[in-house]
């Protein structure tokens, strides 16, 4: 009986520290990213939500993991892009141009992903850096037509840009 005892403890204490070690590495790593860009608490809060980065055992991993964090927002943003091209009172050729950044930039998270995957960090780093490139050249066809930026768009392009920030930042890390 004590023995059976001992090793259900023991098997706690692993489980407990292998949790631990996991938190640590989310906690670790969104406290060293230096980009200015990122949200330390918005970068933890984020990464401890998602199951794989909360399972991934280096940084290798939690770079794959965020990575795969992109892909939901682009396809969030192209979602209101679409809504958007119904409505009249928003401008459809810069719509258009976003439709296809965005469809560009799915292809780039994509590569970005395998890249990671072959520890190809450089490439990686030219991905992320396109997406975010992708995002803003979307912005300023609004701005080079004069015509306000979609207000639907804002909040889904800056949740885009931050869960970006934070994979680049990764990426960075281990360049």
């Amino acid at each position: 009986m004590k023995l059976m005892q001992f090793f259900s403890s023991s098997f706690l204490l692993l489980c407990f520290a292998f949790l631990s070690v996991n938190g640590d590495l989310i906690t670790d790593t969104c406290n060293k990213i230096s980009n200015p860009n990122v949200n330390v608490k918005f970068c933890i809060e984020k990464l401890e939500a998602d199951p794989s980065c909360r399972s991934a055992k280096d940084l290798r991993e939690l770079l794959g993991s965020s990575i795969k964090l992109i892909k939901p927002r682009i396809t969030e943003v192209s979602s209101v892009i679409t809504k958007l091209t119904s409505d009249p009172k928003y401008n459809k050729p810069a719509l258009g141009v976003c439709t296809e950044l965005f469809n560009d930039a799915a292809n780039g998270a994509d590569e970005a992903y395998n890249s990671s995957m072959k520890s190809d960090y450089d490439s990686v780093l030219t991905y992320l850096s396109a997406l975010g490139t992708d995002a803003d050249t979307c912005k300023q066809g609004f701005e080079d037509l004069e015509v306000p930026y979609p207000q639907p768009l804002v909040d889904p392009t800056n949740y885009f840009y931050a869960i970006t920030n934070i994979a680049l930042a990764i990426a960075d890390m281990l360049k």
